[in-house]
């Protein structure tokens, strides 16, 4: 089982994408190859750094565009968690832990399970 910062080294042999993330950069894609199940399989000679970009701001804008979820039947165990953008909530924080209040409705969340190498940390998403 890959766990924590390992999981960062198996993206090692793609240096661009390592760069452009720790430089919260966007990605300029060129005929990347994608699996039927939406995966991309990266290729870096397809890929160059682009300009500055912010992961939210981003999400913000394409998701709206981009194809509809795969079913969670569908999907491979691992890739059930995914991250959402969610907007108009109000954040908490009390014994049982970190919550987003939206729509009158309590919604943990577990911040903690954000990689410690990403752009994500749990305080960046206490803050949101």
């Amino acid at each position: 089982t890959v766990v924590g910062a390992g999981l960062w080294q198996l993206l090692r042999p793609h240096m661009s994408l390592l760069a452009a993330v720790s430089e919260g950069r966007a990605m300029e894609l060129d005929a990347m190859p994608v699996t039927a199940e939406g995966d991309l399989i990266w290729d870096d000679a397809r890929a160059r750094t682009g300009e500055p970009a912010d992961a939210l701001v981003t999400a913000r804008v394409a998701l709206p565009a981009a194809a509809p979820p795969t079913a969670p039947l569908d999907r491979h165990p691992a890739r059930i968690a995914v991250p959402v953008l969610l907007e108009g909530y109000d954040t908490e924080q009390d014994d049982s832990g970190l919550a987003f209040r939206i729509a009158g409705h309590r919604l943990a969340v577990d911040a903690d399970r954000a990689p410690d190498a990403g752009p994500l940390t749990p305080e960046a998403v206490a803050g949101s």
